[in-house]
């Protein structure tokens, strides 16, 4: 209770603050790279709302077409599969300082997928509020945001080794900016009401960062709380709570519920040369002693910038079990969860101005089970982007 009230406190102070700076149209910093785009190879757009200068509204999507194989050592056969992601919505400039975004996308009851696998008899494919949030930019760079957003949370490299890309948080943010090139960062989430979770306390979800950039190096410290999660069951995680191997390598108990909570302590460092860029992320449950930590190194090279450009990338990740909640970080790499390690090849080409080529390997090896198994995805993918000028 003491973190939740300080937080909320410390919310409220920011909006007492609100004072519009109408000379600073929302343009990205250096600093804004890691909120936005969640496509490790493309480059981010800016994580703030953009519209043009005389127009209120910007309409923008995109549609990714996926050939998907999977490979794991305890079954004989491979499995592919043909997936489509489409995403429509728009920004919304209400004042100067003020703007609203809303967006659509395929998807189900999955946190942290919206792809939707072809087939099916042809049936419709479901379609699901993606982003429903409030932008209000009080000084240059620093924003308050609420509703359901994008991941407001910082990545090196938009690596999802806490939290996976698609994740949509439901609550409040705020980023301010210290100084130049420092931002602070914090948020405050429900994760679970009441009436959700069989009439036991709500569960919050917390975020606080620091974000230090001198000249070509980057410095990330973050702490991420989840409210309450032990002893909770982990469908509460999955709105239609029937996803198999809920546990995601996560130790549960007896019951089926979580053993630990997750009060996650992160450290990250970035430095970039002129087209190559490495990065080194960890990450911490201080509410255990064992099992809990995890680290992510990534390498890339290039930009997709212009018609012609590409882009390569790798990750080596090693994740205990209970570094983090499975549930919620990269649902690609092993499958989705923790308690493994392995490597993750992506290379990305431009093919003209709204259209990217990409392909991603992952090949790693799983202990979830009694016995380790290896698990190799191959994804190449067709992503076509537009937005009104």
């Amino acid at each position: 209770m003491i973190m939740k009230t300080l937080v909320y406190l410390f919310i409220l102070g920011y909006i007492g603050l609100l004072g519009a700076d109408d000379s600073n149209e929302t343009v990205s910093s250096r600093l804004e790279d890691g909120y936005g785009n969640s496509e490790m190879l493309s480059d981010s757009m800016p994580y703030l709302p953009k519209t043009k200068k005389g127009e209120s509204v910007q309409f923008l999507g995109d549609l990714r077409l996926r050939s998907q194989t999977i490979n794991r050592s305890s079954e004989e056969d491979f499995e592919h599969i043909f997936r489509f992601r489409a995403r429509f919505g728009l920004n919304a400039k209400l004042t100067d300082d003020l703007k609203l975004e809303l967006m659509l996308a395929s998807g189900s009851g999955d946190p942290v997928s919206t792809n939707q696998s072809l087939g099916g008899a042809w049936v419709g494919k479901n379609v699901i509020i993606d982003i429903a949030d409030i932008y209000y930019n009080y000084d240059y760079h620093s924003f308050i945001r609420g509703g359901k957003m994008k991941l407001p949370i910082y990545r090196t490299h938009k690596n999802q080794l806490i939290f996976d890309g698609d994740l949509r948080p439901e609550g409040a943010f705020v980023k301010h900016k210290l100084l130049e090139n420092s931002d602070v960062t914090l948020g405050a989430f429900v994760l679970a009401n009441l009436d959700e979770t069989e009439d036991a306390e709500s569960i919050y979800f917390y975020t606080a960062q620091f974000i230090q950039h001198i000249e070509d190096f980057r410095f990330t410290l973050g702490y991420h709380y989840y409210d309450s999660l032990k002893g909770r069951k982990p469908t509460i995680l999955y709105n239609t709570g029937t996803i198999k191997g809920v546990s995601k390598g996560n130790t549960l108990d007896a019951d089926e519920k979580y053993a630990y909570d997750y009060h996650i302590a992160e450290l990250a460092l970035q430095y970039d040369f002129e087209n190559f860029s490495i990065g080194f992320d960890t990450a911490y449950n201080t509410a255990i002693s064992e099992e809990n930590f995890g680290y992510n190194l990534s390498l890339f090279y290039g930009k997709l910038k212009h018609n012609g450009d590409f882009k390569l990338g790798y990750f080596y990740r090693d994740i205990q079990k209970d570094a983090v909640v499975g549930a919620l970080n990269d649902s690609d790499f092993m499958g989705g969860g923790t308690d493994g390690y392995g490597h993750q090849l992506m290379g990305g080409y431009q093919l003209a101005k709204n259209t990217q080529l990409a392909l991603t390997y992952i090949d790693t090896i799983v202990n979830q089970k009694e016995e380790d198994e290896n698990f190799r995805r191959l994804h190449l993918d067709i992503k076509f982007v537009f937005k009104s000028e």
